[in-house]
């Protein structure tokens, strides 16, 4: 029982909200409503392009892909709880269509 109650806290504490306090649930490039979801954490170095990243800040800042982790802690949390905005998603899209797959090697 006591090795039960110690994983259904690891399994609980698996998810990092990311959610809480932010001022507003509405994208600030679209000026559209979003809504919070589950993603996986990543944890070290992504294989994406910098251009990538540099266009993710202004055309699609929430749309929905992993969230970067960086260095993985002992105990890592595996899920994240973000702001996810459709049209971010559909710009997120849009990019890779033009562009091709941001990954650096494949």
């Amino acid at each position: 029982m006591k090795y039960f109650i110690i994983l259904a806290l690891l399994f609980l504490s698996c998810t990092r909200n990311l959610t809480k306090g932010s001022e507003s649930a509405i994208c600030e490039i679209h000026n559209f409503e979003m809504k919070s979801d589950k993603v996986k954490i990543m944890y070290g170095l992504p294989n994406i392009k910098d251009e990538y990243f540099i266009d993710k800040k202004t055309l699609y800042p929430h749309c929905r892909e992993y969230f970067g982790g960086c260095v993985r802690p002992i105990l890592p949390k595996w899920y994240a709880k973000i702001w996810i905005c459709k049209e971010c998603n559909k710009a997120r899209e849009d990019w890779i269509n033009e562009k091709g797959n941001p990954r650096k090697f494949k």
